[in-house]
């Protein structure tokens, strides 16, 4: 007789679905077999390590007496257990019975998430690690390690687990953490993300394999698509050595402007034996292509010119006509009005315009580059009317838009030299560009009304009560929000808070609670509520969904925070930016449905000292930049966002600023979808900008030997102003100053354009005196190129106030030179030529003196 038993897998996965069931089957009168899964949630031992002296110490080793250390669980924070200010190292240990019936079989070890990165130990021996800090995280990754080589069935197993926390977050902190011989207890298949290339007409496929750690064997990797509904089916295999990271599959999809279904499924064996690295149970993944974006019924037949802009209505006025326009709004958000001469012909006046049946005549804004007047309204879904009465022949086009925020006005730059960020410098590069200023106050009360007339809007932003602290009431949250006087004040549309991040599950009924409350006090009435944001929806169990879904039932506003680094190649980049923008995208719809309508991203263009995204020198950070507007403004992945924004002006490259107000047009009002800039994304003009392979491609001339080399400090970087924390940049050039001649490292400058502007950024630092602001005796000589004064600049800064390490704090930093000069290429060649040496005559300096440089960037300057 057979009896058939279904049992529950207790394991929840963000990203990896799981079999619903398992059927075991068992002969009555049989051997009764043990639980297939050993759950590891409670009894961890856990000690910091600071000095990163574990290993060394034997904190891996099962004789190791461990019995005076702390008890934690899995699943939680070690903020949340204890210790809220730590940071770097820490160490798990777990004793545990593995029973005697496991012996022969298979046994993987399943983590839902550790923060950030971690070395795993069974039974005293290293069996793998996991994430590292110069490529990622695996906090929001499952890992994965099979481990029946070094566990003993039926005896007492030691796990310990060496964890580094790069910053924030810290530990064992996602579920499941369990041992299971069962494949279908466990994540059913490796870490996968899909994307649309809508611009190839192709599915790209990338494979996370820091699932299976750093140290993986070699490997065979077999990826299988089909239709759905058609006979179309490919697949790619692929070979690989450990120390990929991460695989990438790209596959030519049939053409179609239609919507189609398709099915991915991946398998991974070891290539040295045979075996699954994963555990062998049939899985799939589906994924759409979407097809033309268009609007629904009734605003079908609208002309939708990318993600962000739908043409509402267009036509050409004669001189002296007054004419009503109708159009239609899909939906509640910013329009735009543009009035301009035929065939781009400058119109020395904006129209006289009215909406609705208002007496308010709308108010015109004249364009800077292209001359053409325009104004943003924000206005409700449905029929609209414009009454608009011109002196000249005039073009006139209505346009859905997105809000398209500035944070923050007004404000000063870190790097003086990039400001001011004036209203003149606004009113010549920005405002013409957005909807919205957010601000935390000081703004004149001309410029504030000067803003409202046009009928755009101020944001206020605050503070964000007790995110740093223990739990506080609703009532002291409230309050904390309440006192803020623009909060009230009618001339502001809502506040802005910064930032929901992943806190104590006790924080967020609170701040859910008093949020509620402001939207809901009559002070309150008609403005909005926006939170800046993490990505909440991968929060294990959902624990943030009530804030979450309260905020968008109050109609709140997402400021969802895309902070994204560059990466050494084009596609990588492409891959992150479809890891962190297209699937957290998709991601977030699924845990608040309808999130497009109140969803905005919160991109980094804070890309110069003292903390930028502009981690590598090689690297073109504009065209990284674009690469994320385009991909927002073209994949229809997007379609339908309600806004977007750039983070934070005051810590931005001034060049940057401009650029992306530039590509806010271009993108979010003009509604174009081919590229702004046709630079390459790799900078072609020097080799090993950033001393990452010694010294190698520079021309070294030598004070003394040995007195140019490259060396290591730890944390350089990220002191820098490097961000997030990587070992990008740690290492340098080092010129030690001699009393007899200058050292000197020069290299030809390659690839340039005639005539066009170049900026070279280099920073330098006095290796002995750190903590001394000093502006450093160097010299950077230019040959065969124009050097334009006006442009040029040196300036010293302190690290910033959140990098610090090390004895570095903000009452004692370390401080940089950042060096910015600007030339205009006379040719195709240069030449550059770096000296620690005022001059060939002039030291400047002293005997012995250390200085390190590093991050020689030489790329396109946007001219003004």
């Amino acid at each position: 007789m057979l009896i058939m038993v279904t049992l529950t897998p207790p394991i929840k996965s963000r990203r990896i679905p799981l079999i619903p069931g398992l059927l075991f089957v068992l002969l009555l009168g049989g051997v009764a077999q043990s639980e297939p899964l050993l759950k590891l949630e409670k009894g961890w031992r856990f000690s910091p390590d600071p000095k990163g002296e574990g290993e060394q110490l034997g904190w891996h080793l099962p004789e190791f007496e461990d019995s005076s250390w702390a008890t934690l669980e899995a699943g939680k924070r070690w903020e949340d257990q204890g210790y809220p200010d730590l940071d770097g190292k820490a160490w798990y240990r777990i004793r545990f019975e593995v029973p005697a019936d496991w012996k022969g079989g298979p046994a993987w070890l399943v983590f839902g998430g550790v923060n950030d990165a971690y070395v795993l130990y069974c039974n005293g021996v290293r069996v793998n690690s996991y994430g590292t800090r110069t490529s990622r995280t695996v906090a929001q990754t499952q890992t994965i390690a099979e481990l029946s080589a070094w566990l003993q069935p039926g005896r007492t197993n030691l796990i310990a687990v060496c964890v580094d926390d790069f910053g924030g977050n810290g530990g064992l902190w996602r579920l499941p953490c369990a041992l299971t011989n069962a494949p279908a207890l466990t994540p059913y298949f490796i870490g996968m993300e899909t994307a649309m290339d809508y611009e190839h007409h192709a599915l790209v496929v990338d494979l996370d394999m820091a699932v299976f750690g750093n140290d993986q064997p070699r490997r065979k990797i077999v990826v299988e698509v089909h239709e759905v509904q058609g006979a179309w089916k490919d697949r790619r295999e692929v070979t690989r050595e450990a120390g990929h990271p991460t695989e990438t599959f790209t596959f030519a999809l049939p053409e179609s402007d239609k919507d189609r279904s398709y099915m991915v499924h991946p398998t991974v064996r070891s290539d040295e034996d045979g075996q699954f690295l994963m555990p062998p149970i049939p899985s799939e993944i589906a994924v759409e292509w979407k097809g033309k974006p268009t609007w629904p019924a009734p605003y079908e037949n609208l002309k939708v010119l990318n993600n962000f802009v739908t043409e509402l209505a267009s036509g050409t006025l004669p001189a002296g006509a007054k004419d009503e326009i109708s159009f239609p709004n899909p939906r509640r958000g910013w329009v735009l009005f543009l009035a301009q001469g035929q065939a781009g012909a400058r119109l020395l006046q904006g129209p006289s315009a009215n909406l609705e049946d208002s007496k308010e005549p709308i108010r015109f804004r004249k364009e800077p580059n292209s001359g053409a007047w325009e104004a943003m309204r924000f206005l409700s879904e449905g029929s609209h009317r414009l009454t608009v009465e011109t002196d000249s022949e005039t073009e006139v086009r209505i346009r859905a838009i997105p809000e398209i925020g500035f944070c923050y006005y007004p404000t000063s730059a870190h790097i003086p030299q990039h400001g001011p960020y004036d209203w003149a410098y606004m009113t010549r590069h920005v405002l013409s560009n957005v909807n919205v200023l957010i601000t935390s106050g000081g703004a004149p009360e001309a410029e504030i009304h000067e803003w409202l007339k046009e009928g755009r809007r101020w944001v206020i932003n605050t503070g964000l009560p007790g995110l740093y602290t223990p739990p506080p009431t609703p009532e002291e949250v409230f309050e904390g929000w309440a006192k803020v006087p623009q909060v009230s004040d009618p001339n502001y549309a809502g506040m802005i808070v910064d930032e929901f991040i992943f806190s104590r599950d006790a924080h967020y009924p609170a701040w859910t609670e008093a949020m509620e409350r402001i939207v809901r006090s009559d002070f309150f009435k008609g403005k909005n509520f926006y939170g800046f944001c993490n990505d909440l929806y991968l929060e294990p169990d959902g624990r943030f969904r009530a804030f979450c879904k309260k905020l968008a039932e109050l109609d709140g506003r997402f400021a969802v925070e895309k902070y994204i680094p560059e990466r050494p190649t084009e596609e990588e980049a492409a891959q992150l930016l479809r890891r962190e923008l297209q699937a957290v995208h998709r991601g977030w719809k699924k845990f608040v449905p309808g999130w497009e309508k109140v969803g905005m991203y919160t991109l980094g263009y804070f890309s110069a000292p003292p903390e930028g995204l502009n981690v590598l020198p090689s690297v073109n950070y504009r065209v990284f930049m674009e690469m994320q507007f385009r991909l927002l403004a073209t994949d229809p992945t997007f379609f339908g966002l309600y806004g977007l924004m750039e983070y934070l002006v005051s810590y931005a490259d001034e060049e940057n600023v401009r650029w992306a107000h530039q590509l806010f047009r271009h993108y979010c009002i003009e509604g174009k979808t081919e590229r702004l800039s046709p630079d390459p994304y790799l900078l072609p003009h020097l080799v090993n900008p950033d001393f990452a392979d010694g010294l190698a491609g520079w021309d070294v001339a030598m004070a003394t030997p040995e007195s140019v080399r490259t060396e290591e400090m730890k944390d350089f970087s990220w002191l820098q102003g490097r961000y997030p924390p990587t070992t990008i940049g740690d290492r340098f050039a080092l010129l030690v100053r001699s009393e007899e001649r200058p050292n000197k490292l020069s290299q030809s400058l390659k690839a340039l354009e005639p005539g066009r502007l170049y900026s070279l950024k280099l920073l330098s630092a006095d290796l002995a005196r750190l903590d001394q602001k000093t502006e450093l005796p160097f010299r950077i000589d230019l040959e065969g190129v124009e050097r334009v004064e006006d442009l040029c600049f040196r300036t010293v800064y302190p690290h910033c106030y959140s990098h610090n390490t090390g004895p570095f704090t903000p009452e004692r930093p370390a401080y940089f030179n950042y060096h910015r000069p600007v030339f205009r290429a006379n040719g195709t060649e240069g030449r550059v030529t770096l000296s620690d040496w005022l001059s060939d005559t002039e030291a400047g300096g002293t005997r012995g003196q250390r200085l390190a440089l590093n991050f020689v960037e030489v790329q396109p300057y946007l001219e003004p």
